[in-house]
């Protein structure tokens, strides 16, 4: 899975204003992150009804912390 990481010599062959994968100009880059969590996040075929249920409840948790967290951080003027 080497090969689909992003690389820090990628990065510096765009040139010194595009420092972050969120700035134009790293769209193949994104591509092949997207096709390589999409592989991560593809249940194997046969995978039981109750393992994909306890693990879309396990994201759902882990989402709701996160959007918890956010929220407190604004509250906080964070």
């Amino acid at each position: 899975m080497a090969e689909h990481a992003p690389s820090s010599t990628s990065a510096k062959s765009c040139g010194a204003s595009s420092r972050t994968l969120l700035e134009p100009g790293h769209e193949e880059e994104w591509a092949r992150l997207n096709a390589q969590k999409r592989e991560a996040l593809t249940p194997p075929p046969g995978t039981p009804v109750e393992d994909l249920l306890r693990q879309g409840q396990a994201l759902s948790k882990q989402a709701a912390w996160l959007l918890d967290a956010v929220e407190r951080g604004r509250e906080s003027g964070g």
